[in-house]
């Protein structure tokens, strides 16, 4: 077999199949290999770039395809999971470039493109299908707002539409987390004018099954964990026994600092400190057992190990602060 797009160079492993009956002998052949594959951890680009290698050979495809075929590799690897996923806690990524700039009525904010619902290019029909399952749609460029709400709990799978380039950008931020996702690649892209599989990106937001037993272990349920720590309740609980301000009037000194102190914890930040230090002790202890989604952690993470957590997070909290005055900062 052949394939109907040109070859740039034999470096380039970023093209698409131009014909959607080479996509779909892609996307097919992946799902059959990818069903052999070790499930209990997320897959590593090396281990989806070698599955994606044979797919290509068994169908006689070049190898300027194998960015496309390790994204087939990726989604037949998480589909299932995915698909488990309610519609209503999930989130559709798509690039702001499927925009018609000239016509766009859109406006934008520090997350992304807000669709005004104009009908003058493909966002809309999307976000609408999307929403209308029960969807979150974000209509931006990179990952950043998606992992924030992932961390926060508001979403527990993502279908993302993007070019190779970004797909590849964002896959280690996204496949760390290990939460079940799929990806649509561009048919073009360029920034500008862009072009999305927009019947592949509808079969994918429909995907549904029932919950899957065998669930790909991650670190994510501990991120999550770590966030509840820097939450008012978590505070509260965690130096329940050095509130020293409880009788104060709140025209004391002290009281008026130790708010701005839980409230500087409480908000900003990734809280990779206190992770690192719940997930080191979690592991030691317990082993795959503190990967699962449904950890128990209230019996894994003990309140002082909790409290140790807080305590390196209030630490490098304070530090932010200490630049912040030396810097003159309001």
């Amino acid at each position: 077999m052949t394939i109907s797009q040109p070859i740039k160079n034999d470096l380039d492993i970023k093209q698409i199949p131009a014909q959607r009956e080479e996509r779909e002998a892609i996307r097919r052949l992946a799902a059959e290999m990818a069903s052999t594959m070790e499930h209990q951890r997320p897959p590593t680009r090396e281990a989806l770039e070698a599955v994606a290698g044979q797919v290509l050979a068994r169908l006689g495809y070049a190898q300027a395809l194998l960015g496309f075929a390790m994204v087939a590799v990726s989604n037949a690897f998480w589909r299932a999971q995915f698909a488990a996923v309610p519609y209503t806690r999930r989130l559709l990524l798509l690039p702001h470039c499927l925009s018609d700039t000239a016509a766009c009525q859109g406006a934008y904010d520090s997350v992304g493109l807000h669709c005004a619902g104009c009908g003058c290019c493909e966002l809309d029909t999307l976000q609408r299908h999307a929403e209308d399952l029960g969807y979150q749609v974000i209509v931006a460029e990179g990952t950043t707002s998606v992992i924030m709400k992932v961390l926060e709990g508001e979403a527990d799978a993502i279908l993302g539409v993007a070019c190779l380039d970004s797909l590849e950008k964002s896959f280690i931020r996204i496949a760390d987390l290990g939460i079940p996702h799929l990806a649509v690649p561009l048919l073009k892209d360029g920034c500008v004018a862009t072009q999305a599989e927009g019947e592949q990106i509808l079969v994918e937001l429909a995907q549904r099954s029932a919950p899957v037993t065998a669930v790909t272990e991650s670190f994510l349920p501990l991120l999550r964990e770590t966030r509840t720590l820097c939450t008012d309740e978590g505070i509260a609980v965690l130096l329940a026994d050095t509130h020293r301000t409880m009788n104060m009037a709140p025209s004391h000194p002290l009281y008026a600092t130790e708010q701005i102190a839980r409230d500087w914890l409480q908000h900003g930040g990734k809280r990779l400190r206190p992770f690192i230090t719940l997930a080191g002790y979690a592991v030691a202890r317990h082993g795959d057992a503190a990967l699962r989604a449904d950890a128990d952690f209230s019996a894994i993470l003990p309140p002082a190990v909790r409290r140790i957590a807080l305590a390196i997070e209030a630490l490098h909290k304070a530090s932010l602060v200490h630049d912040d005055i030396e810097d003159d900062d309001a």
